[in-house]
C-alpha cells in the first residue's frame, strides 16, 4: 500500500509499508570532546545494588505500570535513564542499559547490565560516541525506541569565568533553579502557574522545572510561551492510566533531581 504525505509547501511524497527511519542513509558521526568517555560501572555501583536487592526506595507506587521512556541524563561518569514503571517490586530489578550512535544505529559491544533502582531509575555507564539510550527488562532488543541524551556536564566558557584572587571561578547558568510539583487533572492552571513563576523570579530564581501528567491547552500555551523565553524546562509524562494522582509524585522527584 502506498500513503501520500502532503507537506504545508503543498510537496508530496509516497511511502509504502515498508518504509523505515532507520533505513534511511546513515552519516559519520561526529564524536564531541565530551562525549569521548567509557566507564565500566557507575559510582556506588554496589551500594545501590545492595539498596535494590532490599528494595529500599519507599512502599509508593502503581504494580502494573508499564516500562516508558522520560529522559536519559548525562553526567560526567554516568548516565540516569528515568522511566514510567513504577512498581516497587520491581526495584532491583536486572535493566539492560543500549547505547546507539548519532543513527540511531546500537554500538556493538557496548550493552550494559543494571538494575533498578530507585523505583523510576537506571544508572548506567558511559559509553564513547553515545547519543541516544534505551531500556530492556530481558537480554534482547528493547521495545523503547532510544531517546537522545540529555547533557548535564557543566562546561564554561572563558566569557563564563569570574577572576578572584587571581583563581578562575566557573559561574553556572543558573543560580536558584526551582523544581515545580507534578501536574495533573484537567482544570486550568495557567493563572497559578504564572503567579508562581513571576513570584519566585523576584526571589531570584531563574530557571523552573515542570513535570507534566496531564494540563488543559491553554494551560500548556502558557508553559509553551515560557518554554520560548527559556525559563522552564517541562517533561511531560504519557502513560496508560485515564486518571491521575498523587502516586505519580515519584516519578516527579527523580526527574526533578536529576534534571537540575
Amino acid at each position: 500500500m502506498i500513503h501520500t504525505c502532503q507537506m504545508r509547501s503543498n510537496l508530496a511524497f509516497y511511502l509504502n509499508d515498508s518504509f523505515s527511519f532507520f533505513s534511511l542513509p546513515t552519516v559519520p558521526c561526529h564524536v564531541e570532546n565530551w562525549n569521548q568517555k567509557h566507564t565500566k560501572e557507575f559510582p556506588f555501583y554496589s551500594l545501590y545494588k545492595y539498596f535494590g536487592e532490599k528494595q529500599v526506595t519507599g512502599g509508593e507506587g502503581l504494580s502494573d505500570g508499564q516500562l516508558r521512556l522520560l529522559t536519559a541524563f548525562l553526567y560526567e561518569e554516568y548516565i540516569v535513564v528515568t522511566h514510567t514503571a513504577q512498581n516497587p517490586k520491581g526495584v532491583g530489578r536486572t535493566a539492560y542499559c543500549h547505547y546507539y550512535d548519532c543513527n540511531r544505529i546500537e554500538i556493538s559491544g557496548s550493552k550494559f547490565k543494571s538494575f533498578v533502582f530507585p523505583m523510576t531509575a537506571v544508572h548506567c555507564p558511559r559509553r564513547i560516541g553515545a547519543q541516544y539510550v534505551s531500556l530492556s527488562f530481558e537480554d534482547k532488543p528493547p521495545t523503547e525506541e532510544p531517546i537522545p541524551l540529555l547533557n548535564r556536564i557543566f562546561e564554561c566558557d572563558l566569557i563564563s569565568y569570574l577572576i578572584k584572587n587571581n583563581n578562575l571561578i566557573s559561574v553556572p547558568p543558573h543560580e536558584i533553579g526551582v523544581c515545580v510539583g507534578q501536574i495533573y487533572g484537567d482544570e486550568r492552571k495557567w493563572l497559578e502557574i504564572v503567579e508562581y513563576i513571576e513570584h519566585h523570579k523576584l526571589m531570584g530564581a531563574s530557571m523552573f522545572y515542570f513535570t507534566i501528567l496531564e494540563m488543559d491547552g491553554y494551560t500548556k500555551r502558557t508553559i509553551e510561551d515560557y518554554q520560548r523565553l527559556g525559563e522552564i524546562e517541562a517533561t511531560f509524562v504519557n502513560t496508560e492510566y485515564e486518571k491521575i494522582n498523587w502516586l505519580f509524585h515519584m516519578i516527579q522527584v527523580h526527574v526533578c533531581l536529576r534534571i537540575s
